[in-house]
């Protein structure tokens, strides 16, 4: 039988999926450690700010809005009945940005993750003799390199960012639960899909400005990582 040669995107998708596979841990699990961590500062905080209030409910009798009393602690159908809609759009916006910022922790691990993958990149393979492995198969250095910077510009970018919005749904639900316990309507507040489509369509809008903005420093470290000695 006459054997085809690999198709050169195929040969790509391999040499991806064997750099996911090799740096999976700063991929994919240094982003989601990361979102996960400030997911557990936002409910301790969240649970901090609860037991506050019960406190203040317990010394003073109850907590006064718009001089109106409530002994069972805060009542956000209260709050948001007497707000105009400039105001509601006001908390829709602030709702929004600190939506926007529970992507912040695995976005910032990306850039640590992007420069030591890059810096290491071409050397780590030649400290420990691996490159004779994979120069006895039929890749050659130029889909070798290219598959780094598709790594570095592309997969760990998207894989952040897929975390990113993972950490926005998952901190709109924790919301969502402390608005229900005050009475409040979690889809009124905090679930505007505009806000929350816009956030992440701004985020994937963002990956091939990052991709090229990010393109000459990852050159650049690539460079010094093939430069270095053994």
């Amino acid at each position: 039988p006459i054997c085809t040669p690999p198709h050169a995107t195929h040969k790509l998708k391999l040499l991806l999926k064997r750099e996911f596979w090799e740096h999976k841990g700063g991929f994919f699990w240094a982003p989601v450690w990361a979102g996960g961590i400030s997911l557990l500062f936002t409910l301790m905080a969240l649970v901090m700010a609860e037991v506050g209030l019960r406190r203040t409910v317990t010394e003073r009798g109850g907590i006064q809005i718009d001089g109106q009393v409530v002994v069972n602690g805060l009542d956000l159908s209260l709050v948001t009945d007497k707000m105009s809609p400039e105001d509601l759009q006001k908390l829709a916006d602030g709702v929004s940005l600190s939506t926007a910022s529970a992507m912040f922790w695995p976005l910032l691990v990306l850039g640590f993750v992007v420069f030591f993958y890059c810096l290491g990149s071409l050397y780590d393979e030649r400290r420990d003799r691996s490159v004779l492995f994979w120069k006895s198969l039929p890749v050659s250095d130029r889909d070798t390199v290219l598959s780094k910077v598709a790594s570095a510009l592309l997969v760990a970018p998207a894989l952040a960012v897929a975390v990113g919005i993972a950490c926005m749904v998952a901190f709109l639900l924790v919301l969502s639960v402390f608005v229900l316990i005050h009475h409040g309507n979690p889809f009124t507040l905090l679930w505007s899909p505009g806000n929350l489509l816009a956030n992440a369509g701004l985020a994937l809008a963002a990956l091939p400005v990052y991709a090229l903005w990010a393109l000459p420093s990852a050159g650049w470290l690539m460079l010094c990582s093939a430069w270095a000695r053994d």
